[in-house]
């Protein structure tokens, strides 16, 4: 694979130097299994642009964050904990793949010779990793008597008056089976990109996240913004209609009310109509909140917004709080946000619907939202439907990856 344009040109931009050339289409286990860290990868929703980053130029803090300040693409961050914005990072390498044509642009803080480019590029797609995976004895944490438990005691918080709604996580852990053989870890992903989500991906050299999220915290195009509410769920293909049923419509409207607190705030809001969205084995509750917010502000939107009740609960605090008490652990990148900013465009996806993989395990965590018509024993169904999907990104199992042995009751 070598480039088709005939000369690297160095382009000035914020932070040093960039130098682009038109490439060939990469496999995808080039992109993501070369060895060159972090790799970041991102896929905007109703978008069939790509972009996979690899290694580090510049990266900002969050309080060294000035939004939109500069053109150059920058990947976006924020685990779930975290109430000081997302952090940023300008890649070295970064790979633009859209339907028409793929490109590379590499960074550089000096000017570069052609030569040194070339081998820049030879280095970047040289590598192959596309490796195996298996995985066996899940391991739920909370336990399935723990998770009854947890819900019956938020919602005996419900009864008090002191909460309305409240997101509760499970875990499940598998030990992890790896090697070679191109079984397709990275391919299977990659079968997954489509329109209707978003699709993030993250390596670095001690764990890798990946994952196919329906719901965007925060969408910015120049001074509009939008806001996805997405809660309330079903199996795709059941009987039964969300916009007739009480409890989702309940759990919806919490989200709905808070999302449009905020963004009045800033000027007059604009609902989408609430509809149903069909994302493969589920289907959601969906509305879209518009406003005007001048690029001045989105540091303190973030911050407002996140985590809303769709991955929290409400009132906020006291839902935060619950949380921390019945899960006992941190969530690290499940509810957190993963996305870009170009010029005067931002997207901040919602890390849900993610894999955790370290080389001896793999973590999915997966969530549900609780009012106090909720059955803990169907939320626990939910929870496993929403497992099973998240699994499912690691390939065709049709093709022998993953091979996802189930243990037997009571393991």
């Amino acid at each position: 694979m070598t480039p088709t344009s005939h000369a690297w040109n160095p382009i000035e931009t914020s932070f040093g130097y960039r130098y682009r050339a038109t490439i060939a289409r990469p496999s995808w286990a080039g992109l993501l299994g070369q060895p060159v860290f972090p790799i970041c990868l991102f896929s905007p929703k109703d978008s069939d642009a790509i972009y996979v980053g690899s290694g580090s130029h510049r990266t900002f803090m969050p309080s060294e964050m000035r939004f939109l300040e500069t053109t150059d693409p920058m990947f976006l961050s924020m685990p779930y904990e975290s109430s000081d914005g997302p952090s940023g990072v300008i890649p070295e390498y970064l790979v633009h793949i859209t339907a028409s044509a793929t490109t590379l642009d590499i960074y550089s803080d000096h000017p570069m010779p052609a030569a040194v480019c070339d081998a820049a590029y030879q280095t970047l797609f040289s590598n192959q990793e596309d490796p195996i995976i298996r995985l066996a004895h899940q391991k739920d944490l909370p336990s399935h008597d723990d998770w009854v438990l947890a819900v019956l005691t938020a919602q005996r918080e419900m009864e008090y008056g002191a909460l309305e709604k409240i997101v509760l996580s499970r875990t499940s852990a598998f030990t992890r089976f790896s090697g070679q053989g191109g079984s397709g870890l990275y391919a299977g992903f990659a079968q997954q990109l489509t329109q209707n989500g978003y699709h993030y991906f993250y390596k670095n050299d001690a764990y890798t996240l990946m994952g196919h999220s329906p719901e965007a915290l925060l969408r910015v195009r120049g001074e509009a913004v939008s806001v996805d509410v997405v809660a309330g769920t079903r199996l795709s293909g059941a009987q039964g209609s969300l916009l007739n049923s009480p409890k989702d419509l309940a759990e919806h409207a919490v989200v709905l009310a808070y999302v449009q607190r905020i963004l009045s705030h800033y000027g007059p809001i604009q609902n989408s109509p609430r509809i149903e969205i069909d994302l493969g084995a589920l289907t959601h509750l969906y509305q879209c909140v518009e406003a005007s917010v001048p690029m001045a502000y989105l540091g303190e939107l973030i911050q407002a917004l996140h985590p809303t009740p769709a991955l929290c609960g409400f009132p906020k605090q006291t839902a935060k709080q619950l949380i921390a008490d019945l899960e006992q652990s941190s969530r690290g990148w499940y509810g957190g946000v993963f996305g870009m900013s170009i010029g005067d465009t931002l997207d901040l996806a919602v890390t849900i619907r993610g894999l955790h993989l370290t080389e001896a395990a793999c973590m999915a965590q997966v969530g549900a939202g609780i009012v106090a018509a909720s059955d803990p024993i169907q939320e626990w169904h939910e929870l496993n439907t929403k497992l099973q999907s998240v699994v499912a990104q690691l390939g065709d199992v049709s093709q022998g990856y993953p091979r996802f042995e189930k243990p037997a009751d009571g393991q």
